[in-house]
């Protein structure tokens, strides 16, 4: 387990698992059938003393997924990416609670990683009483565990079906409590398996290649002044001062279907992956992202430092919403080496000749105002 300081910094390896969103152990749910309402299995209420019912979340069933990856890993990659990872998130100035939630899990089995590789995730919750907040912690969760329960190495199936179900479970939980109606969640994940990024979109979060010192954004926003801008009716510049900026055309869990745009990129060494909310991006431009992540001063900081400083900038200019940024950087590519005794029978396992702690297996719900840096290559 993993020591957590009240700033969320994680201080060994392996982060601490199946915690909910204020750090507490979630509890396990009553049952892992489908309830009567349709909702689908893993979700409980929680009670206090006094038997009010509490906030309704997922849980993270971390013990099934280590004993999924021993079950269907298979092979092992052909080459390996060493990762440098780092993260924060941040009320901003103006609101009181954070409907922000990012999730990262890393399988340290070489077998399991040449089948469904690293995973990161960004939501940005939406809807009163708090739903926002549960709409993207449910979100989140359910993507990661229907992702890597699935034995397929097809990527972009095991997301989408995974997305899916997130959808149809945020969807149903709206409309079984009256407080929770209208709630949803944006959606942006990153599976980096060997030196290929595929990655799922829902909503205006975003996703952006930094390659050098040029950023590049990947994903396309599902808003009503991105599809302006597209259409040329307006301006990028008309798009970020729009009173309509707000208004997003595709979420997790507002309607029973979600269609999810995919996208797939090659990464090489010194590329970064920036993953953030619109809490970031609605203060701060592409090329600042580019400067504050690829700069050869900022590479030399880390990205624990640039995911620290974008926040504080985008916070100086008003901070006028939730702000998370999750920053992979690809620190080196190498052929994955596997030496097969000569004394080995048929069915001896290879001797994989990689250092154990150059991978993590990592999950991380992060509450409020959390920051870290994973260091796989054990380099800072």
């Amino acid at each position: 387990m993993a020591a957590c300081s009240e700033e969320g910094i994680m201080e060994d390896g392996n982060a601490q698992l199946g915690l909910g969103a204020d750090g507490d152990d979630i509890e396990p749910a009553a049952s892992n059938e489908p309830s009567d309402s349709g909702i689908a299995a893993g979700i409980y209420e929680s009670s206090d003393q006094q038997g009010h019912k509490g906030d309704i979340t997922d849980r993270l069933h971390a013990d099934d997924l280590a004993q999924s990856w021993m079950d269907e890993a298979q092979g092992v990659p052909q080459v390996h990416c060493l990762v440098r990872v780092g993260f924060k998130t941040d009320l901003g100035v103006v609101r009181e609670n954070n409907e922000d939630k990012f999730d990262l899990l890393e399988p340290a089995d070489p077998g399991f990683l040449a089948v469904k590789g690293r995973f990161y995730g960004v939501a940005d919750g939406m809807g009163g009483h708090s739903a926002g907040q549960i709409a993207s912690e449910l979100a989140l969760k359910t993507v990661i565990q229907r992702y890597f329960r699935d034995p397929s190495p097809h990527i972009i199936d095991s997301l989408r079906q995974a997305i899916n179900e997130a959808n149809k479970l945020v969807f149903d939980t709206a409309q079984l409590i009256p407080e929770r109606q209208g709630m949803g969640t944006t959606l942006t994940v990153a599976v980096l398996r060997e030196d290929r990024l595929t990655l799922a979109h829902v909503g205006d979060s975003r996703a952006y290649l930094v390659s050098g010192e040029h950023a590049r954004q990947i994903t396309h926003d599902h808003s009503l002044v991105a599809e302006q801008v597209r259409a040329g009716t307006i301006t990028a510049e008309d798009a970020a001062n729009s009173p309509l900026r707000n208004i997003i055309l595709r979420s997790i869990g507002t309607g029973p279907i979600v269609e999810a745009d995919f996208y797939e990129e090659i990464v090489h060494v010194g590329d970064v992956l920036v993953m953030c909310s619109d809490g970031l991006t609605g203060h701060v431009s592409e090329e600042e992202i580019a400067e504050y992540v690829g700069s050869p001063q900022a590479r030399r900081r880390g990205p624990s430092m640039a995911a620290y400083r974008l926040v504080d900038l985008a916070n100086s200019r008003g901070g006028r919403d939730n702000i998370t940024v999750v920053i992979v950087e690809i620190a080196s590519i190498n052929p994955y080496v596997v030496d097969v005794p000569a004394t080995a029978s048929a069915d001896t396992r290879p001797v994989i000749l990689e250092e154990a702690d150059h991978t993590l297996f990592a999950v991380h719900s992060a509450p409020p105002d959390a920051e870290s840096d994973i260091d796989p290559s054990g380099t800072a």
